[in-house]
């Protein structure tokens, strides 16, 4: 894994081995840890950094930190995904992660977060504002009707895709709920090059070229992307209709991955509220078990009642640990992972 490219200049592999130990300090964990308690997360995170107090839980929130450059990951799952999304994706737009705190617009109004869905009036408001937030790097392929079952897939569609040239940082989102169809509005090939105009807003504006499995997105679409993802995080989350059971979906997956050379991380199942076992599903640690690297979660287990919004979604800061934990993973690379991935 590469912070900065550059094999010549002495300064930028000194400024790269830092920004690679400032990310391995805030969370140095590697395929697994062993943290138990919400302290001991703190201390992982930053152990000089001072606490705030939000209700009676005591919190550290991260330290700023330098943007990472040259990162090309794709995440594809769930909506705890999309939310680790938007706060990664925020953090490489403006070099701060986002906050708990109120913010405010320069009129004074105050700000709905970014990873909070329930704080906007409607969808198209959570898509307009998210999408505005991350100008002008992100292009949103989003729609999603406000009444009515989204059972089987219809009616709803998002991906997300950020792209800073001046960081060569490219960062994707494509939704997958479950055993739903994967659904794309545009071609693979244009996804960057063409101005694709207001977001959709009927549903009968939804017309998907693409509607497949896990299997072909990855083959047909996810392998095709330009440039093509280094990094590939997914997961199955809360979504009953679970399809990642499957032993031999979870093969055919890696492999697909592994066909187009594309590095395969797994991110376990968090942790609902008052949810406090440290155990991951059989099938979760085959993923584990099988993916290059594994994205464990169950230190959410120790994540205070005032973070979470409802029983499966969180406030932030707790994306920006995700994150964290991502980075780590991923600066704490091998020599063997270097010469294959460069973020």
């Amino acid at each position: 894994m590469q912070f900065v490219d550059s094999d010549d200049d002495a300064d930028a592999e000194s400024e790269a081995e830092w920004r690679k130990e400032m990310y391995r300090d805030a969370f140095p964990l590697h395929s697994h840890h062993t943290i138990t308690s919400l302290a001991e997360l703190q201390h992982q995170i930053h152990p000089t950094q001072q606490y705030r107090t939000v209700e009676t839980n005591a919190l550290r929130m991260p330290q700023p930190m330098p943007i990472p450059q040259n990162l090309n990951i794709v995440f594809m799952g769930d909506s705890l995904s999309r939310f680790q999304y938007l706060d990664l994706a925020y953090f490489l737009t403006h070099g701060q992660w986002v906050q708990q705190k109120v913010e405010y617009n320069h009129a004074g109004h105050e700000k709905p977060s970014m990873v909070t869905d329930h704080d906007y009036n409607d969808w198209l408001h959570f898509f307009n504002h998210t999408n505005a937030e991350l100008a002008p790097y992100e292009q949103c392929d989003c729609y999603r009707k406000t009444g009515g079952s989204i059972v089987g897939g219809t009616g709803i569609i998002e991906n997300r895709y950020f792209h800073d040239p001046n960081m060569n940082n490219t960062v994707r989102y494509l939704q997958k709920f479950g055993d739903y169809p994967f659904k794309s509005s545009w071609d693979v090939s244009d996804i960057h090059n063409n101005d694709h105009g207001p977001m959709i807003l009927t549903e009968s504006e939804l017309k998907p070229l693409f509607w497949v499995g896990w299997v072909d997105a990855i083959r047909d679409f996810v392998c095709h992307m330009d440039p093509k993802p280094s990094v590939f995080v997914f997961n199955q989350g809360w979504w009953t209709n679970n399809d990642l059971v499957n032993v031999t979906l979870q093969h055919e997956i890696l492999d697909a991955l592994k066909e187009c050379d594309i590095m395969s991380i797994y991110k376990t199942t968090n942790k609902g509220e008052k949810e406090t076992d440290k155990d991951i599903a059989e099938y979760e640690s085959q993923l584990c078990e099988s993916a290059d690297k594994c994205l464990d979660m169950t230190w959410t287990s120790a994540v205070p009642e005032p973070l979470y919004v409802d029983r499966n979604h969180f406030r932030s800061p707790v994306y920006t640990w995700m994150n964290l934990q991502l980075l780590s993973l991923l600066s704490s690379s091998t020599s063997d992972d270097d010469a294959r991935v460069q973020l």
